[in-house]
């Protein structure tokens, strides 16, 4: 077989998988945030039927916090995939999520203006760690929400105990 016979049967392989392979899009908008998340052949994105390919981004239901994990059909992430190359973005994208093309991660938008993103977890953190609840708060069903106002007024505060 010569080199040119071989190449063309190599971009039909790479042709066929392109078509039958299917795979988690996200279509981002004009400043990076996710619109919507399909499921769908790349071959289907190429024809441009689906408006300009290079606004949707390949991501993958089985990457969770920056690593690949084992297929299954109810994803726990239990067991970690030997092959770390198909870990894509950090995690899976969701509608509302920033695509970051710079660090080539998926993140969800900042909650409040005091929050900041650690660019390691990819996770936003208040400036004030949350209080741990009491027994009784916690049988209790309530929990801490956080109040930016109140961090404005005040850096020392922000969590507020609200009651279940």
């Amino acid at each position: 077989m010569d080199v040119e016979q071989e190449a063309l049967e190599l971009s039909y392989y790479v042709i066929n998988i392109k078509e039958v392979s299917m795979g988690h899009w996200a279509k981002i908008d004009e400043n990076n945030i996710v619109q919507e998340v399909i499921v769908i052949k790349e071959a289907e994105l190429d024809t441009g039927n689906w408006g300009d390919k290079a606004n949707w981004i390949k991501t993958s239901y089985n990457t969770h916090n920056g690593k690949h994990y084992v297929p299954k059909d109810h994803q726990d992430f239990s067991e970690e995939s030997t092959d770390q190359s198909k870990a894509l973005r950090f995690r899976f994208a969701g509608i509302g999520m920033k695509y970051d093309a710079t660090n080539d991660v998926f993140y969800k938008q900042q909650p409040f203006a005091s929050w900041t993103l650690n660019n390691k977890t990819w996770d936003w953190y208040s400036p004030i760690a949350m209080p741990t609840l009491t027994e009784e708060q916690d049988k209790a069903l309530s929990c801490y929400v956080w109040d930016e106002d109140a961090y404005q007024a005040d850096n020392t505060k922000g969590w507020v105990l609200t009651n279940g």
